[in-house]
């Protein structure tokens, strides 16, 4: 009876979890449509429950405390300083309390970069992180009117959003593992774009996805991708492999299934004094990960 008991509970709980990363992904998105954000974004949306929850205290200035940790957790990894169609550094610079919960946003970053970010983190470790992407095939004079996503954008900021959560997570005293949800959701159909000058346009033998990804969820010890990691890196692939075979493709360009990060996947087109592929290429060697550059 002991360990039927047990089963029956270990089943309740992951049934409990997913419940609950659903009605994260709900709560998001009902926040993004309520701001009349999907009108120019399509959404990449992560969110995370821990199994042992935290108890944070609200205390003046927790709200300056937040942005002062996030703001470079969202630059960690090297990106670009440059307008939509480049890879945009993210910004949460502004915070303020709410009902049990941390809000935070972009301010005006976001509109001169046209991307948005937004994020909802809650006291008992829980919370949601989502990033915007602008893209519009009527950039491209295609009257279809497909929302683009860049497939290494995505990438990275899978990167960036594991690591907010996971952090906070930690800071509030939660434990144990972070069950981790995520989505791709716009108000029109979306495709994955490639920007690159010599070969521009829709990733090939891929489809659009009728405004969103179905909700790919995922676990993963707390502490194990708090900190750009392997294990960061493993996590990032696992999610971004779901969400990118709802497009048709079978795996990211950016990660191996040996979890080594491809270089020429990310940024094709060097512009500026900037150079992408040696930073994240040292990025890669402090967080003992293996880079290359060509699949293999």
């Amino acid at each position: 009876p002991e360990i039927a008991d047990q089963y029956y509970r270990r089943i309740q709980s992951t049934i409990d979890l997913e419940s609950g990363l659903e009605t994260l992904n709900r709560e998001a998105k009902s926040i993004l449509q309520a701001a009349d954000k999907f009108d120019d974004q399509s959404w990449l949306i992560l969110n995370s429950i821990p199994s042992a929850p935290g108890n944070l205290e609200l205390e003046a200035g927790i709200a300056e405390q937040w942005t002062d940790w996030i703001e470079p957790e969202l630059q960690h990894f090297p990106t670009h300083p440059g307008m939509a169609w480049l890879f945009t550094r993210r910004s949460l610079n502004h915070a303020s309390v709410g009902f049990r919960s941390i809000l935070l946003t972009d301010g005006d970053t976001g509109s001169l970069g046209f991307h948005h970010s937004l994020a909802s983190l809650r006291l008992d470790g829980s919370g949601f992180i989502a990033f915007g992407h602008p893209g519009i095939r009527t950039i491209h004079d295609d009257a279809t009117e497909v929302r683009d996503l860049y497939d290494e954008h995505v990438v990275v900021d899978v990167i960036h959003g594991l690591g907010v959560l996971s952090n906070h997570a930690i800071r509030t005293g939660a434990a144990g593992d972070l069950s981790i949800g995520a989505q791709l959701c716009s108000d029109r159909p979306i495709a994955l774009f490639e920007y690159r000058s010599h070969y521009p346009g829709q990733l090939g033998n891929t489809r659009a996805v009728d405004r969103m990804t179905p909700l790919a969820m995922r676990s993963t010890p707390i502490e194990g991708v708090a900190l750009p990691s392997p294990d960061l890196v493993a996590l990032t692939r696992s999610i971004v492999t779901d969400l990118f075979s709802s497009f048709g493709l079978e795996r990211s360009f950016q990660i191996t299934t040996s979890n080594q990060l491809i270089l020429r996947g990310f940024y094709h087109d060097q512009v500026g004094p900037i150079d992408i592929h040696r930073n994240i290429q040292e990025w890669a060697r402090s967080a003992g990960v293996e880079s290359i550059n060509s699949p293999p």
